[in-house]
């Protein structure tokens, strides 16, 4: 068991989570290992055996995200957008689980209530940390950490009736809502460190969003009925939420998402029920349709308990697949004997009985997918998946039409194009990625399928899969790589020696300890922290002190070597234990060289089958970090995929939205799009394109965005400077300055050279004659030439954008040298709607926010306006929450843990802030705020001004009947 401590607040405890199909009579009560319990009852200052329920606060670790799912637009109508990060839960030891493991047990209803948190693997089985394996009826999830916190108590909850009599029951009753929510008798059955049986009573914990149904011993027809667990003699958590009487939705809770309801503390405001909910809930109890609810109930003696309802299976894990010989054919020969082996460890006879018997895959047609990249990691975490880089993702139906199963090894081509790109991957089952006749995969991995970067969102790009002829069970039976050629692909970060520690330190673990399946050309990414490189540099050189031969850091050795390149040897291996989870940056490899020995040699000359093929090493190579050598040498130029949002690295700017009016025809972003993406033809170059473009517009507005944006739909590296920074002393320095960043830029294509306030370089030292340009245009004009001659050398361009916030003040010479020039006007309501909508995606907002109302009240503000706006509401609901928590005790890792929502008053109060600091900027004169009491004496004057102006305002029926009112003083 790990733990890290974040930033002063409690221990975080790294840990697996598991559930089992055994029904948890606790309801949302989930079970720790013995050594978990202790740790956390460490961290709570607990001492003894006297308490045996602790509050966690339970989320996924840094690094660990859900993938995007394709929803309908039903289901989004629905969604949650309040659904927390963190669940807080009631926690007590499992005996079940081994005590010395970091094992979590949670209840079965879990998994599908909180998709989002608990994800599950494709793994059944896995071993703990000793030699106690887990039952297979258990199922692994992703890692989690786990803490110490303390329920906030909810200051208002906004609550509506599903139905006409739950609402009645509380409409004649005042005290009944309070004694179902603050009901603190509720027990729970533990079992102690000494594996005693015991009840402890626990608080509810009540969440924003989700159902709770509650009965009483009247109800439902129960006469003098003892109700256990919400059912009278049912099976505990498999009643459905129609036998119950009274249910209702948490619209809103206040302050946080989640906490404890308290008599006289807590707010309650019933809604009464909508017309389309009362239907829906009479439907469903006519259909007998279960919901997932926390059930509550009161037995005879008045004591709550509560249980969680099941959810029905989604329609497709109830598919009746047809299983016959071709859906089979794929599993029936084994070639694991042949892995690693030579030619001639098999004899002729048998290798071709098994040649011939794997030509049953060809009796099955290749069927046709769609091809999308994959957002963000979907599969089992880079550390313990096999083979992730060269794995698909498909959903069960289309696994079926394939005839393989999960984990197995298939034959994946471009449609039209198989037998010149065809590769090796395997397929993994998933029903929450994609959607039917769609394969997902990473963005590399779709980049070396296509052998191209990723195509824009308009396009579909259609491949065949068909099963290989051989076991999954082991590794294929394709040639292992003796020696591997890796070169980098030019970029800012590739090119630049401070980062070259990074980059192969990235490189050495995304080889070490694992085999990879690989093609020749394929390209390889690989994260890195950029803020680390000078910390690995002063880091090392500290360890090091001056050199074993006095000279300083970073100088000249006596041997002629300098300190750097043994720096780099050095710092490989080095680890920062407070790194930040999200990189900065990518660096990326092509492999342009493979040396293997063909496994079996036998099918020479002749047309291959897909095992011959394989064999031959036609469908891809392994390397073995144990057996190929590798060599990291040269630089190519290549288009490369977009790895942003699946590295989930931080770039300081929004992603670019999948369908918006902001990327529309027409504006600033699609005329720069086709400029790049058409000097991106290879043919370009022979008909002298334009490749220079001026962006203008106010500041704030988007441009280095669209820039941004442009560069990663289309594949190409971006290297940006400030020309406020090349300015120089005089004009033969900044002259120089401006020459070396075009030559940096040109060593990078295909790349955007981006050129910010290209204004600053019509700052002059020199007093100049009337009608005389600055030097520096000339310059300018030999530069954007010498990227020309460039594109000719490399094959790729370099596109120079520059952007300017005052366009009135560029030099006519400067403005002559972009042959384009693109206008960004302020945005108007339904730009701003989707630029608001970029901003708080993924914000949990309270249901009282209209983000249209937002887009109204924020005429004239620009996209880094919206930008302030945004990150002021957060500081706003973080003030709100800080006032409204009414434990003093509480902390602020509490209060977050219990999830905080942007509320209308958050952004109300943040969007006042906004537009002072907008009229501000923009001189807006401020208006003195006087009142009559600021004003001495005349009396007389005073009731005048109120007779003619203030009483027609508040008293209009007294002008009424014709009286006429006073035109002036």
């Amino acid at each position: 068991m790990s733990t890290y401590l974040f930033g002063g607040g409690p221990l975080l405890h790294y840990a697996s989570v598991i559930y089992s199909h055994e029904q948890n009579p606790n309801g949302d009560v989930i079970g720790l290992s013995q050594s978990l319990w202790d740790a956390l009852k460490e961290d709570a200052g607990i001492t003894g055996d006297q308490q045996h329920v602790l509050a966690v606060s339970l989320r996924l670790s840094d690094g660990q995200r859900k993938p995007k799912v394709q929803t309908s637009a039903e289901d989004e109508k629905h969604q949650n957008s309040g659904s927390v990060a963190a669940l807080t839960v009631w926690a007590t030891i499992d005996t079940n689980v081994p005590a010395s493991s970091n094992l979590i047990t949670i209840p079965a209803p879990f998994q599908s209530k909180y998709s989002h948190i608990f994800l599950p693997s494709s793994d059944s089985t896995f071993t703990t940390t000793g030699d106690e394996s887990i039952s297979t009826d258990s199922r692994r999830f992703y890692s989690h950490t786990v803490a110490v916190t303390r329920p906030p108590t909810l200051t208002e909850l906004f609550i509506v009736a599903l139905s006409n009599s739950a609402y009645s029951v509380l409409e004649s009753s005042s005290t009944q809502v309070e004694d179902w929510f603050c009901n603190d008798t509720k027990n729970v059955l533990v079992v102690d460190s000494k594996g005693e049986t015991q009840i402890a009573a626990t608080k509810m914990i009540i969440r924003q969003g989700e159902t709770y149904a509650f009965t009483t011993r009247a109800s439902n027809g129960i006469p003098n009925g003892t109700i256990t667990n919400g059912t009278e003699g049912g099976t505990p958590g498999c009643q459905t939420a129609t036998a119950f009487a009274y249910r209702y939705r948490v619209l809103m809770a206040e302050p946080v998402l989640q906490g404890v309801a308290e008599r006289g503390k807590t707010k309650f405001v019933v809604v009464p029920p909508q017309d389309d909910e009362a239907e829906e809930v009479d439907r469903g109890d006519e259909e007998g349709a279960r919901e997932d609810v926390t059930v509550s109930g009161v037995d005879a003696e008045g004591s709550e308990v509560q249980t969680e309802g099941e959810e029905d299976y989604d329609d497709e894990s109830n598919l009746e697949l047809e299983i016959d010989e071709n859906f089979l054919a794929s599993t029936v020969f084994s070639s694991s004997k042949t892995t690693g082996a030579t030619a001639g460890s098999k004899s002729e006879g048998e290798a071709g009985q098994e040649r011939s018997a794997s030509n049953a895959d060809s009796k099955r047609d290749p069927l046709t997918f769609s091809l999308k990249a994959l957002d963000e990691p979907a599969l089992d975490g880079s550390a313990n998946m096999q083979y992730e880089e060269a794995t698909l993702v498909l959903r069960t139906r289309d696994l079926g039409k394939v005839g393989a199963f999960s984990g197995d090894w298939v034959i994946v081509g471009v449609q039209g194009n198989e037998r010149q790109q065809s590769r090796l991957a395997r397929v993994v089952c998933d029903d929450t990625v994609g959607l039917t006749s769609v394969a997902i995969a990473s963005p590399t991995l779709m980049s070396n399928i296509l052998s191209s970067p990723t195509p824009s969102s308009s396009t579909q790009p259609t491949i065949t899969i068909h099963p290989a002829p051989f076991s999954s069970s082991h590794s294929p039976p394709i040639p292992t790589a003796t020696t591997a050629t890796i070169a980098r692909i030019a970029s800012p970060h590739a090119s630049d020696k401070t980062f070259q520690p990074l980059f192969l330190r990235a490189l050495k673990r995304y080889f070490q300890g694992r085999v990879r399946v690989v093609k020749e050309g394929d390209i390889v990414a690989v994260p890195i922290w950029v803020e680390q490189a000078d910390l690995l540099k002063s880091g090392s050189g500290k360890d090091k002190g001056a050199g074993k031969d006095g000279a300083e850091d970073g100088g000249e050795r006596k041997d002629g070597k300098e300190d750097n390149e043994e720096i780099n040897e050095h710092v490989l291996d080095y680890d920062f234990a407070l790194a930040s989870a999200r990189p900065s940056n990518a660096v990326f490899f092509k492999i342009t060289n493979l040396e293997y020995d063909i496994l079996d040699t036998s099918s020479s000359g002749r047309e291959l089958d897909s095992y011959a093929a394989a064999t031959m090493g036609e469908l891809g190579c392994l390397i073995d970090p144990t057996v190929t050598k590798m060599v990291q040498t040269g630089l190519e130029h290549a288009r490369i995929p977009n790895v942003r949002a699946f590295f989930d690295i931080y770039t300081g700017f929004c992603a670019l939205p999948t369908s918006s009016r902001l990327t529309a025809a027409g504006s600033p972003f699609a005329k720069l799009h086709d400029v790049v993406q058409a000097a991106l033809v290879p043919s370009a170059v022979d008909y002298d394109l334009p490749i220079s473009v001026l962006l203008k517009g106010s500041r704030g507005i988007g441009k280095q965005t669209v820039a941004r944006w442009v560069a990663e739909n289309l594949g190409v590296h971006v290297y940006e400077i400030n020309c406020f920074d090349v300015v120089g002393e005089t004009e033969v320095k900044t002259e120089g300055i401006l020459r070396a960043r075009f030559e940096r830029a040109a060593s990078c294509s295909p790349c955007i050279f981006l050129l910010r306030h290209i204004e600053a370089l019509a700052k002059t030292t020199q007093t100049l004659e009337t009608g005389r340009e600055p030097p520096i245009i000339p310059a300018l004009r030999e530069c954007i030439d010498d990227l020309r001659q460039g594109w000719r050398v490399s094959g790729f361009p370099t596109i120079l954008v520059a952007t300017t916030s005052d366009p009135e003040h560029v030099p006519v010479g400067v403005l002559g040298c972009f042959k384009h020039e693109i206008a960004f006007e302020v945005p108007n309501e339904p730009e701003r709607l989707d630029v608001l909508g970029t901003l708080l995606e993924g914000l949990p907002l309270s249901p009282d926010v209209s983000v249209q109302s937002i887009a109204t009240q924020t005429a004239a503000l620009v996209a880094a306006d919206l930008v302030d706006l945004v990150e002021r509401t957060k500081l706003a609901s973080m003030e709100r929450v800080s006032k409204a928590a009414s434990k003093p005790e509480l902390r602020q890792t509490d209060l977050a843990a219990a999830g905080i929502q942007l509320t209308a008053a958050d952004l109300d109060v943040a969007l006042s802030k906004a537009r002072a600091s907008y009229s501000e900027s923009i001189g807006a004169p401020k208006i003195p705020n006087v009142s009559w009491d600021d004003v001495g004496g005349l009396a007389n004057v005073k009731q005048d001004i109120l007779d003619t102006i203030q009483l027609p305002l508040e008293h209009p029926e007294l002008f009424a009947d014709g009286m006429k009112k006073r035109s002036g003083l």
